[in-house]
């Protein structure tokens, strides 16, 4: 099975790349920037424009598109362009490379995010749940262009898959934690309650320190 990754050189990118790789398959990263992942391919494109990185496509059968601006950025009018850019843009590019090569990829996975549904009230939030037709435009209208650019160009794609995650939240190397990390240092993180433990060799309930074990 030959992968390309749209957008592979990011957090979600590389960890799926390395599991794929690991899995025995020669997943095909497609970004501005090189992981440099061992058993994984790289090809360098601009999001933009077709160029030498369709050549590449010619024993794709599957496409994970993870390309996008990521949203945590001030909601100004150019930002709020290039993330639409990012993400509609980058699908559009994406098809017009395969029709370039005269191909079609039997599974096309799309990444969106659950911020497709608005700000919803507090409960369950499935495939059911009425999507808002507006609201806050860099989580709704964004993830709202970008899924129909994924449907208008999939239509004749045998297997299509629409994910729409929350943050993904995974360590070092995880821009969502590394926010909250500077938070944190900034003194917006919060007190850390105490904690009571059971004292084994006494029976009883005694206080623990903030790193006590």
């Amino acid at each position: 099975m030959r992968i390309a990754l749209f957008g592979g050189s990011g957090f979600l990118g590389r960890a799926l790349a390395t599991q794929l790789a690991a899995s025995g398959d020669r997943p095909l990263v497609i970004a501005r920037s090189d992981p440099h992942l061992p058993g994984v391919d790289f090809v360098a494109w601009d999001g933009q424009t077709l160029g030498s990185w369709v050549d590449a496509l010619r024993d794709i059968t599957h496409v994970v598109h993870l390309a996008g601006k990521r949203v945590d950025c001030r909601p100004t009018e150019a930002n709020l362009q290039q993330l639409i850019d990012s993400r509609e843009g980058t699908v559009v590019i994406a098809a017009a490379g395969f029709e370039r090569a005269g191909l079609q990829p039997d599974v096309w996975v799309q990444l969106s995010s659950l911020a497709r549904y608005g700000d919803v009230p507090d409960g369950r939030v499935d495939k059911n749940t009425r999507l808002p037709l507006d609201g806050i435009r860099q989580h709704v209208e964004v993830c709202r262009r970008s899924e129909a650019a994924y449907r208008s160009v999939t239509d004749d794609v045998d297997r299509r898959v629409l994910l729409r995650p929350g943050i993904a939240i995974g360590g070092a190397d995880d821009p969502a934690t590394a926010q909250l990390i500077r938070l944190i240092r900034w003194g917006l993180g919060g007190r850390r309650p105490s904690v009571g433990v059971v004292d084994r060799g006494r029976g009883s309930l005694r206080r623990a320190e903030p790193g006590a074990r």
